[in-house]
C-alpha cells in the first residue's frame, strides 16, 4: 500500500521522492509545530500524521514480479515432480519387457527403472539429492544478500536447474541407458539441480 498525497499541499508533506527536497520543505503537525521528516535508505518515511489521516491505495507491481513467480513455480514443479521418480530409475534395472527408456510395457510385472544399483544406493543419492537442496539456501541466501543481489541469484539458479535437467535428459536417453554410463551425468544433473534449486 501507499500513501495517496494527490490532495495534500506539497508543502504540508514535503517531496516524497527525495529525501534531499523534503529536508528543506518543513511539515507541519496539527498543532502548528515543525516535524522532522525521517528518511530511509533515500525514501522520505510518513509522519505519524499522515500514517493515520492519508488514504491508502494500491501500488502497481511490476510484471517482472509475475514472470519471477511463474519462474519459481516451475522449478518447484520440476523438484517435486522429479524427485518421486528418482529412486525407482536409480534402484531398479531396464525392465525387458520396456522400450529402452526405463519404462515397463503397460500391464507388466516388470518396475520401472533404469540403472539397477540398488535401493541403498538410490536412497543415499536421493537423500543426499534432497538434503543440499534444503541446506544450500542457507550459503545462497548470504551470497544474494552480501556480494551478487537476489534476482541474479535466481536468475542463476534457473539456469543451473535448466541445464541439470537438459543433462538429465540425455542420460535417460536409451543409447547411452544400454551403454552402462548413465549414472555419472545422471548423478552430475541430479546435484547440479539441487544447487539450482537451493539457490
Amino acid at each position: 500500500m501507499v500513501l495517496d498525497t494527490s490532495t495534500v499541499p506539497r508543502s504540508s508533506i514535503g517531496d516524497v521522492h527525495a529525501a534531499d527536497q523534503a529536508k528543506e520543505l518543513p511539515v507541519y503537525n496539527v498543532a502548528g509545530g515543525e516535524v522532522e521528516r525521517e528518511t530511509f535508505h533515500g525514501l522520505v518515511l510518513p509522519t505519524e500524521e499522515e500514517k493515520s489521516t492519508l488514504r491508502r491505495v494500491a501500488g502497481k507491481m511490476p510484471a517482472s514480479c509475475y514472470y519471477l513467480c511463474a519462474v519459481e513455480f516451475a522449478e518447484r514443479a520440476s523438484y517435486y515432480g522429479c524427485n518421486q521418480v528418482y529412486k525407482n530409475f536409480i534402484r531398479a534395472p531396464l525392465p525387458p519387457d520396456g522400450n529402452g527408456t526405463g519404462a515397463s510395457a503397460p500391464g507388466s510385472q516388470y518396475t520401472a527403472g533404469a540403472l539397477g544399483r540398488g535401493s541403498v544406493t538410490a536412497t543415499a543419492m536421493t537423500e543426499a539429492f534432497k538434503f543440499l537442496a534444503y541446506a544450500l539456501p542457507v550459503f545462497f541466501g548470504w551470497l544474494a544478500d552480501t556480494k551478487y543481489g537476489r534476482f541474479k541469484m535466481i536468475c542463476w539458479g534457473v539456469a543451473i536447474c535448466g541445464l541439470a535437467h537438459i543433462i538429465m535428459i540425455i542420460s535417460a536417453l536409451p543409447p547411452v541407458l544400454m551403454s552402462g554410463h548413465a549414472i555419472g551425468p545422471f548423478a552430475l544433473s541430479l546435484y547440479m539441480l539441487s544447487i539450482g534449486a537451493g539457490r
